[in-house]
């Protein structure tokens, strides 16, 4: 295995209503579920509203941390955004090739850290694994997730439910230079940016999208999603993506009164996302899926875990959705199949995916990550596997060469580094990143 230098000494995955609900959600197999019955076009409040709230905003170096999700990035975990780099080619002499973007160049990687008391955020260069830790004095939120933002080419934090605020970052030094509200009590779960001033956040507690221009939290409107609820008159609205000017949101339909439990379909929201008009609304094969859509180049699709309830390995998997003609594949893989519940999916290529899934055990839910062939369905292999909910995130390295894995393992906690072509793993020990490392994302 090859080593490379950490100049510093020095949990689960994305959580959908803070800390307890996510224990709730793994050790007493309750989950979230996405769901609606109807559909309909949304109804966009513009900011000449005399009724609609102004989103309030704090500056600050206020606090804030990252699960699972990596964010959402959507990347993930660390997100995506639809832009075109330039750049030129010829095939033949004389010929003009279409113009490709070119790639961005992501140096850094975002990890947000906690102990669940606690919260910080470090980096870790991608080309050495040298990591910077607690960049925040102050420590930041317990309970957050991390996002960054091919458009405006910043990271945000989101605070979640306790905080309920955005972090803007500066791209260069990673100092917070703004901190807006959201609204109290709204638990902000993803950011999607459209451009510099137009940007969606959903907001688990509430049952619309929040409008805002992005840097600087100003409202800009909102999209109501009540239709969607269930009887409790909340849609859990949570992971978003991006592409090609559509917004997709995932919406959990829970039974706030049985433990969060599942209580019809879960559906994929089109949105418009210029004029914040609901388009469609998609019928998933399985239940409950979590965290954000990640989207996978070598498909030209959307992969979306479908967790399902956790007491059972039943109506849940991996789903396709393809954008070019808003079409689902059914589950490509189930559960039964990967063994476990799935929180996160990642494809890599048309015959090899990985997931984050949850086992159950004599003393409750063990982590692995595990690899899949997206064309015949079948688990194909585990890369790690531990006792207990210690393995928080998966994300792929821009350049798809590196699997990298936040462990929360106590004993010696830290990023793991493994090579996608041999599934080994590259770092001799985990990567210190202060507290616990529960998300990551990737920045220029």
């Amino acid at each position: 295995m090859i080593s490379k230098l950490n100049n510093t000494g020095a949990e689960p995955f994305l959580k959908k209503t803070g800390f307890v609900n996510l224990f709730i959600g793994i050790a007493l197999a309750a989950a979230m579920v996405l769901g609606c019955d109807t559909g309909s076009e949304g109804d966009v409040d513009d900011d000449d509203d005399d009724t609609e709230e102004d989103a309030s905003k704090e500056t600050g170096s206020g606090g804030s941390e990252e699960s699972g999700s990596g964010g959402s990035e959507e990347s993930d975990s660390g997100g995506s955004a639809d832009t075109d780099a330039g750049g030129g080619t010829e095939k033949d002499a004389g010929v003009d090739a279409a113009t490709e973007p070119e790639p961005p160049e992501y140096t850094t990687a975002l990890v947000i850290t906690t102990d669940y008391s606690e919260g910080n955020y470090s980096t870790v260069a991608m080309d050495d694994y040298r990591a910077t830790i607690n960049i925040n004095d102050m420590g930041i939120h317990s309970d957050a997730v991390c996002h960054f933002d091919l458009v405006t080419e910043t990271p945000f934090i989101i605070l979640r439910l306790g905080s309920d605020a955005i972090n803007v970052l500066n791209p260069d030094t990673f100092e917070i230079v703004e901190e807006y509200s959201v609204v109290p009590g709204s638990n902000p779960y993803d950011i999607e940016v459209v451009s510099s001033e137009r940007a969606y956040i959903s907001r688990y507690e509430l049952n619309e999208l929040l409008i805002v221009e992005p840097l600087t939290g100003e409202e800009v409107g909102t999209v109501d999603l009540s239709e969607f609820a269930d009887d409790d008159g909340i849609p859990e609205v949570s992971g978003l993506a991006m592409k090609d000017g559509k917004l997709y949101a995932l919406v959990a339909r829970l039974d706030r009164d049985n433990s969060w439990t599942p209580v019809g379909d879960s559906y994929l929201i089109v949105i418009d996302a210029e004029t914040g008009e609901v388009e469609a609304d998609l019928e998933l094969a399985g239940a409950n899926p979590y965290g954000q859509p990640e989207y996978s180049e070598a498909l030209g699709k959307f992969v979306i875990a479908e967790a399902g309830e956790f007491s059972d390995l039943e109506n849940a998997g991996i789903e396709l959705f393809d954008p070019a003609d808003q079409t689902l594949s059914g589950l490509i893989v189930t559960e039964e199949e990967l063994g476990g519940n799935v929180t996160k999916a990642l494809v890599l290529s048309k015959t090899k995916g990985y997931a984050l899934i949850g086992v159950q055990g004599d003393n409750g839910s063990n982590t692995h990550v595990v690899t899949f062939n997206p064309e015949t369905g079948k688990k194909t292999g585990t890369v790690i596997e531990t006792e207990g909910w210690t393995y928080s995130d998966i994300v792929l390295t821009p350049d798809l060469t590196e699997l990298w894995v936040a462990d929360r393992t106590s004993e010696n906690p830290g990023i793991r580094v493994f090579d996608t072509e041999t599934d080994e793993e590259i770092t001799d020990e985990p990567i210190d990143v202060g507290l616990p490392p529960s998300g990551i994302c990737f920045v220029l």
